[in-house]
């Protein structure tokens, strides 16, 4: 995944072209993705997920994303069966690339069969547990665009995915991750202990793990009398807490 841009334009036409463009910068990561592919000329399609108002359609999208790439690499689309996927996530005024390149056979399939994407590895992470992939983490925190310094605060945080990845990208840094399973944090502090052993986390970064339930983040404070910069949550894990409390949604 590769943030690409805020502050999109509202302007139809401009939008689309800043769309076009964002996708034309990604040369590299596409000569990177087309190396795992084994057939000489790949074929690809360009996906968007949009979130928000927007002066254009996801089909107007799709289309000047595929000239970007087009304009840069010499591959022939296809919407049914192809290659890679260039997937942009828009949100808001906010967007996001991803470049999918799962294998299924020879190509990949598009929406007729599911894709089966590679596993994804951190040294810190020592169960087979089911967990949130931790690029999707990474995604959520460059949603919600956290910064260096920042507090942080995963209110369902299973095995602490999403704070143990923050806290190795992002320098001081103080994230927690909380959840209501004991098992859950038993796995989190088990993780917690091989990342600070292995020294993985940026500078001055460190993450705390809290059994607690979402009920008691209720009109809570840090010790200082501060707040968290960022409350972040991955709600299919998340909303099988069975809260309805409008004020913790």
């Amino acid at each position: 995944w590769k943030p690409a841009a805020s502050g999109l334009s509202d302007e139809k036409a401009e939008g689309l072209k800043e769309l076009q463009d964002f996708s034309s910068g990604l040369r590299e990561a596409l000569q990177t993705a087309a190396q795992l592919i084994v057939d000489a000329e790949p074929t690809f399609r360009a996906s968007v997920v949009r979130d928000g108002e927007h002066c254009f359609s996801s089909e107007e999208a799709m289309k000047a994303i595929g000239r970007g790439v087009g304009s840069i690499m010499p591959w022939k689309a296809n919407m049914t069966c192809y290659d890679l996927e260039v997937l942009a996530v828009i949100h808001r005024s906010n967007v996001t690339f991803g470049i999918s390149c799962a294998t299924l056979g020879t190509s990949r399939l598009g929406a007729t069969k599911p894709a089966r994407l590679p596993r994804e590895k951190r040294p810190w992470h020592l169960t087979d547990a089911r967990h949130l992939r931790f690029s999707t983490a990474r995604l959520m925190l460059h949603f919600a665009q956290l910064r260096p310094g920042e507090q942080m605060l995963d209110l369902c945080g299973g095995m602490g995915t999403i704070a143990m990845e923050a806290a190795q990208h992002w320098a001081n840094l103080r994230a927690v991750s909380s959840d209501v399973s004991a098992k859950a944090c038993k796995l989190a502090d088990e993780n917690l202990k091989v990342a600070e052993r292995e020294d993985l986390f940026a500078a001055g970064s460190e993450v705390k793990i809290l059994r607690r339930s979402v009920a008691e983040w209720i009109d809570f404070s840090l010790a200082d009398g501060s707040c968290f910069d960022v409350v972040i949550s991955e709600l299919p894990f998340g909303v099988t807490i069975r809260m309805l409390d409008i004020r913790i949604l």
